[in-house]
């Protein structure tokens, strides 16, 4: 028992060590950015007062992802909001607004963070590629993901596996295809989250070709666009029924044999739908989809609230419709 004991607490030593390295580690991160924040704050102010500044770049070590292709677990998976510092502002996770991709697999958190310009904003791109007289319409969803969690209970229980401070990672998310697809994905996990910050940008000017602190101004020509999220209303879509509206198209040509009436989407059909409804809220340019369902392409507009089957030599258009969720009554 004597042996086991000391072995015990040598474990325990060497977690203590490694996590203080961390620690210090993070501290030594955060104390960088903040002086590049207050450097490129100082040559603005400098810039705007008629001054000349020259800007150095500085040089950061590639990132580093660590493949891992197990979904990630947490041992706390409660609605929590953790705050960090660093990247020149002050960082949350989010567990209440933030909805993280069902396709990811990931157990964890969309980190955010308020910017030294006091812009909070939740690390959750969707992007798209559209052009209807081209029938193309693309996709590409960024996100970036804290797992497991980085602070200890604050009321020790006694148990000492339960009370070692749990090592955190970040996962960066991505899926692209086809409107109406489930398209591919990929998952890069850091145990830096400076690394994988540094890679959620690097992907988002990739597909956009603006900066994320440059996100609001004019798309740009071949790019993806960024797209505004009303991230209340994606929450309760992602609760289910009650929170989604009903779709339906209008027959009345008898086909398959159908009566005349409305006819309710399937639930597939109709999530997706809901959810183009809900970004064309929030962009008033983004009223027409084409959406890939099966053999078939459909052009969706949701202004004259119609469908139209652009593969079909017929081209057949319908009425659609949106019936609204009971949280809307």
């Amino acid at each position: 028992m004597a042996g086991v004991t000391v072995k015990m607490e040598e474990e325990t030593e060497a977690r203590r060590s490694a996590r203080n390295q961390k620690l210090r580690r993070s501290d030594r991160i955060q104390k960088l950015m903040e002086q590049k924040v207050k450097a490129e704050a100082a040559s603005k102010v400098k810039s705007e007062a008629g001054g000349s500044s020259t800007k150095k770049k500085s040089q950061s070590k590639p990132a580093k992802a660590i493949a891992k292709s197990e979904p990630a677990k947490s041992k706390k998976a409660g609605l929590k909001s953790k705050v960090k510092r660093g990247m020149g502002g002050t960082g949350t996770v989010h567990g209440v607004l933030g909805v993280v991709d069902p396709a990811s697999g990931l157990n964890g958190k969309i980190y955010s963070w308020t910017d030294s310009l006091g812009t909070a904003a939740l690390l959750d791109v969707m992007a798209v590629l559209v052009d209807p007289s081209k029938n193309m319409d693309k996709y590409y969803v960024i996100q970036l993901v804290t797992l497991g969690d980085d602070e200890s209970d604050s009321m020790s229980d006694g148990d000492d596996e339960e009370d070692e401070k749990e090592d955190v990672e970040y996962a960066v998310f991505q899926r692209w295809g086809r409107t109406g697809t489930s398209g591919q994905s990929l998952t890069l996990k850091f145990d830096d989250l400076e690394a994988a910050f540094k890679c959620f940008e690097d992907k988002f000017k990739d597909k956009v070709g603006l900066t994320w602190d440059t996100r609001a101004n004019s798309a740009v020509s071949g790019k993806y666009r960024f797209v505004l999220q009303d991230f209340t209303k994606k929450q309760l879509m992602s609760m289910g029924e009650g929170n989604v509206g009903q779709w339906q198209y209008w027959v009345d040509d008898n086909v398959d044999g159908k009566r005349t009436d409305w006819y309710d989407y399937d639930s597939m059909g109709n999530l997706l739908t809901e959810q183009l409804y809900l970004e064309s809220q929030t962009n008033s340019w983004l009223f027409q989809r084409v959406v890939q369902s099966g053999a078939w392409q459909y052009l969706v507009d949701l202004q004259q609230m119609t469908q139209t089957n652009v593969v079909h030599p017929a081209h057949t258009t319908r009425r659609i419709r949106r019936v609204p969720p009971e949280s809307e009554e």
